[in-house]
């Protein structure tokens, strides 16, 4: 079984990032800093578990038809570009409060600067309540880590 850090970085916890290295330092800090409070996700979207306010989070996913997935809900404070760095490459979709996918803009694989940071996606978010369901997959625990973003990754 893999086990994979997750970290989630809510906004006002990290400044925003200006430029696509500033994004990529900002993520492989936070994956690298102390210790994580541990959350649960939730087996279906409409208990996705809330990591909006947590500094740090490790979310441990479910285990679902022999692989592991799971649903935890996001919700910016404000509109604009929004990247998610995750430590493994595994299925993320966002959805927002209607159930609509949101496409994303853009994704980056891999990191010039540590290892932890497996692939960033960015997305344009509204001041709403997003689900972002995570797998399935063979990762027990995932590392994710949110920021605002001015740049495309």
């Amino acid at each position: 079984m893999k086990q994979i850090l997750l970290t989630l970085t809510a906004l006002g916890s990290v400044a925003c990032a200006a430029s696509d290295t500033d994004l990529e330092t900002a993520f492989c800090e936070g994956l690298e800093a102390g210790a994580a409070r541990v959350v649960t996700a939730a087996a279906a979207a409409d208990g996705a578990t809330d990591v909006t306010d947590a500094a740090r989070v490790d979310i441990d996913l479910v285990a679902q038809d022999g692989l592991y997935g799971g649903f935890v809900s996001y919700q910016p404070d404000e509109t604009g570009k929004f990247a998610f760095g995750l430590t493994a490459d595994v299925p993320f979709t966002v959805r927002d409060a209607a159930g609509q996918e949101v496409p994303i803009d853009t994704t980056v694989v891999g990191s010039t600067q540590c290892e932890a940071l497996a692939i960033r996606h960015s997305l344009t978010l509204d001041i709403e309540r997003y689900t972002i369901e995570l797998g399935p997959s063979d990762v027990a625990t995932l590392g994710l880590i949110a920021e605002e973003s001015d740049d495309d990754a």
